[in-house]
């Protein structure tokens, strides 16, 4: 492995071989503890859910603790995952993946990424993609761009509650008329 730094004041060790990065863990959390903005709070996860699974899903030994590390995914519709090492704290980015993360200005989240409570919301994303399918899927988009954009408009919950009964009120004219 061969000591690098990928951004001022991060070490990495890259692999010659697969041109992936080691970041170790408390490298990273020195450099991280410089950062404008740190502490952040809670993950920035976006509405990008990705179903696709990672294409390299083979178990990675940790190049510290030697053991079996835990891949996480990353979410922003990227579809690789970051390995890490629960023993040893530290990241494992194949060749490639640090710059795509860098890229969405979320390189200085891998710890936020490898928790449970991003992975959480990561799932949550991926439920409500998989219903919004299955829901365009019997509406068709043009009704369901249309519902979207109502619902857009109805902010207020008092507004909401009459326009729901105004709509079921519509639907039973419709059918009545039918």
């Amino acid at each position: 492995m061969i000591q690098r730094e990928i951004e001022p004041g991060l070490i990495a060790y890259t692999c010659p071989k697969s041109g992936g990065f080691w970041i170790d863990h408390e490298h990273y959390w020195q450099w991280l503890l410089k950062q404008p903005g740190f502490p952040k709070s809670t993950p920035a996860i976006d509405d990008m859910p990705v179903l696709d699974e990672d294409e390299h899903n083979r178990p990675l030994i940790s190049p510290q603790s030697g053991r079996l590390m835990t891949k996480y995914r990353v979410g922003h519709g990227l579809k690789f995952r970051v390995d890490h090492d629960s023993i040893s704290g530290g990241f494992w980015l194949d060749k490639g993946e640090y710059e795509l993360i860098r890229e969405r200005n979320i390189h200085d989240e891998l710890h936020l990424i490898c928790s449970p409570e991003y992975q959480l919301e990561l799932a949550k994303l991926d439920a409500k993609a998989v219903m919004d399918q299955r829901v365009e899927a019997l509406l068709g988009s043009e009704r369901c761009t249309l519902i979207r954009n109502l619902a857009s408009k109805l902010e207020d919950p008092q507004i909401q509650s009459v326009a729901i009964a105004y709509l079921k009120q519509c639907l039973d004219e419709a059918n009545n008329q039918t």
